[in-house]
């Protein structure tokens, strides 16, 4: 175990997966608040990841250089703050829209809690078990578990599954009698063609249930089939493949429970200009027979978070790389948008289609996190008027707050949430037991990723301060 120090001075963002969504999500979706992350995630799973947004190219007219947009899909590299990378473990991150619950509610007073460290040049994952989540809670460093690397992270009735940067292996990891977290499995998917188990996406590990989990495996746009309980697979796989797209790049989005599928999406860039396209696909994949559908939405693009509503609808929310792109004149070919599928539906509902801008004043907004009952979380944009000149430093910016809306009617319920310290627009949120009650929490990043922070929603449109990070918060599980 190796002790750690922080940084002070503000870096990059060197690939830092999948928070957001989620974030994110945030991380899995969730349909079951026991065991799932409901927005972003499957099946009983919870998931952690970096803040990955998942996706976010929205340059105007070039690739990954600085200030034009980057590829921020939640895998690696270039430069958060000026079009680059900003992997988060989606949120939204998510993504976050990305939600992270815990699985068997046994630990009501300590969790499992991840999130990142940076220590030049790279941020290297850790997972901890803490049993204060108050704002005078610590995690003590000396006693984190540290990853050699970027990780992500899911969670399904108390065990953790970890993926990493540049390894083929999938760990599991279980908190013991000590109250210690200790590996107990290991899987590689080398033979499957996996150099990396990181993803891009927060939640890319789902576990279905204690005999089954999916890996998906975005280099190769397949899922790999594993027993979570033996670490092992009988080879297994579904090809996601018709989520590409000829000439185009695509960033895929998180995956989340909709009734017997996984549904992922994707968002496209044109080639050459790579302008966000007006495209928006999702794949639906059945959890038995493992038939394979897809969906085309060409109202909007830019879509890169997911949330349900209380009836298990499906939203899709803009990346705010694509919001923040829009607002400066820099992407003009779609406005940010929300779209939906509804619970046992296999194509988008025709009758809903949210122009942000135009249903909320004009406003700059982006994300979709999940909420309680039919709420979720937007981010919108208070900083200085976003420009051709500063659009890469403000789509990080901690210049971003957070606003509650009711799904199917938000311009009416659109409402600033008290006590929320505007932060980037890459965090998450999560459900899981504390004490006798379940609360719900949105996780916060400083703009240089160096600390964080837990903000518990005591109601749709009020937050308290909790726990206080060191690095970037991941989601915290009960066990």
């Amino acid at each position: 175990m190796t002790t750690m120090t922080l940084k002070t001075t503000s870096t990059s963002l060197i690939g830092l997966v999948g928070l957001l969504a989620a974030l994110g999500a945030p991380a899995c979706s969730e349909d079951d608040d026991s065991d799932s992350t409901d927005g972003t995630g499957g099946g009983t799973t919870s998931t952690g990841g970096r803040a990955t947004d998942t996706g976010g190219r929205t340059a105007n007219s070039g690739g990954t250089t600085a200030g034009s947009g980057g590829d921020e899909s939640a895998s690696g590299g270039s430069t958060a703050g000026s079009g680059g990378d900003d992997s988060t473990s989606g949120s939204s991150a998510a993504g976050s829209g990305g939600e992270a619950g815990g699985g068997t509610v046994a630990s009501a007073d300590s969790w499992i809690v991840g999130g990142w460290l940076f220590q030049d040049p790279a941020y290297f994952g850790y997972l901890a078990v803490v049993d204060d989540l108050s704002k005078a809670g610590q995690i003590d460093l000396r006693n984190v578990h540290e990853f050699g690397g970027d990780i992500v992270y899911a969670v399904h009735e108390g065990v953790v599954f970890v993926g990493q940067e540049d390894l083929p292996t999938i760990e599991r990891w279980s908190v013991n009698d000590a109250g210690e977290l200790e590996k107990t499995g290991e899987i590689s998917l080398q033979a499957f063609g996996v150099t990396t188990t990181l993803g891009g996406g927060r939640n890319v590990i789902q576990v279905l249930d204690a005999e089954t989990a999916w890996y998906f495996d975005r280099e190769n746009f397949q899922v790999i089939v594993f027993n979570p309980s033996t670490m092992r697979t009988d080879g297994d796989t579904i090809s996601f493949d018709g989520l590409q797209q000829d000439n185009h790049d695509v960033g895929l989005g998180f995956i989340t429970r909709v009734g017997d599928y996984l549904v992922m999406s994707a968002q496209y860039w044109e080639l050459p200009d790579e302008y966000t396209a007006s495209l928006t696909r999702v794949a639906f994949i059945h959890v038995e027979d493992h038939s394979v559908t897809y969906a085309d939405d060409t109202r909007c693009g830019g879509v890169g978070f997911q949330a349900t509503d209380a009836a298990g609808n499906l939203y899709l929310g803009p990346h705010h790389g694509h919001a923040a792109y829009a607002a400066a004149g820099l992407d003009p070919n779609t406005s940010p948008c929300l779209l939906r599928i509804n619970v046992g539906e296999t194509e988008f509902d025709p009758e809903y289609h949210v122009d942000l801008g135009e249903e909320l004043g004009g406003d700059v907004v982006a994300g979709l996190e999940q909420g309680d009952d039919n709420h979720a979380y937007l981010y919108r944009y208070a900083g200085a008027p976003i420009t051709a000149d500063n659009v890469g430093a403000a789509r990080f910016a901690e210049a971003w707050e957070l606003y509650s809306v009711e799904l199917g009617d938000e311009a009416a319920t659109y409402t600033k949430v008290e006590n929320y310290v505007p932060a980037p627009p890459v965090g998450g949120s999560f459900r899981l037991r504390v004490g006798t009650e379940d609360a719900r929490y949105v996780i916060a990043s400083a703009e240089d990723y160096l600390s964080g922070t837990y903000y518990q929603l005591v109601e749709p449109t009020k937050a308290e301060e909790r726990l206080n990070f060191p690095g970037f918060p991941g989601t915290a599980h009960n066990y």
